[in-house]
């Protein structure tokens, strides 16, 4: 494989490795909204012995890719429904971790905390505190007007591909290069 060819490999694949984060990271809003339609009509069954399933009222753009952002129910909201979209995801995220982790690679126990962690933060900023994941359905917080609140939501899409890249830039330049020499 020549030099040039190598060199276009490596930059295919960090290339394509941010990618998948950020489709990754747009995919956890439909997870997450899943999560409160899911809790909301079990809690709806256990709580007020009827079947009523919560619905999606707004979407938003993730990297031109419309998602889910607010997902409401006809009767009253119960601590099943508020927190079913937090829990959805992260239980979500660690078995998309744990089954689909390379398994050769540098310190995957780091990368799997630093990746849980940025999903575990943007939760709770992003959900309970500046969203309506709470107690009284609306945000304790207007997170624009706190600068580190609102910087740190913007920049979570990118710290999420950056360590997605991390987690399977080795792997995808593989199967690349395997491509190349079939071809």
């Amino acid at each position: 494989m020549g030099y040039y060819y190598s060199k276009c490999i490596k930059i295919i694949s960090l290339l394509l490795t941010l990618g998948f984060g950020l489709l990754f990271f747009c995919i956890t809003f439909y997870i997450h909204e899943f999560g409160h339609v899911f809790f909301g009509a079990l809690s709806n069954i256990i709580h007020h012995k009827t079947f009523s399933i919560p619905y999606f009222s707004n979407c938003v753009k993730c990297f031109l890719i419309p998602v889910p952002q607010q997902t409401h129910i006809d009767l009253e909201a119960t601590l099943l429904f508020t927190i079913g979209g937090i829990t959805t995801t992260l239980i979500t995220i660690y078995y998309v971790f744990v089954k689909f982790l390379p398994k050769k690679i540098d310190r995957p126990h780091i990368l799997f905390i630093v990746f849980f962690l940025l999903f575990f933060i943007h939760e709770i900023i992003g959900n309970m505190i500046c969203g309506t994941d709470n107690h009284i359905g609306d945000p304790l917080l207007s997170c624009d007007n706190y600068i580190i609140f609102s910087i740190f939501l913007k920049s979570i899409p990118f710290l999420v591909g950056i360590v997605f890249s991390l987690i399977f830039y080795r792997e995808v330049e593989k199967f690349l290069k395997k491509l190349y020499k079939m071809s």
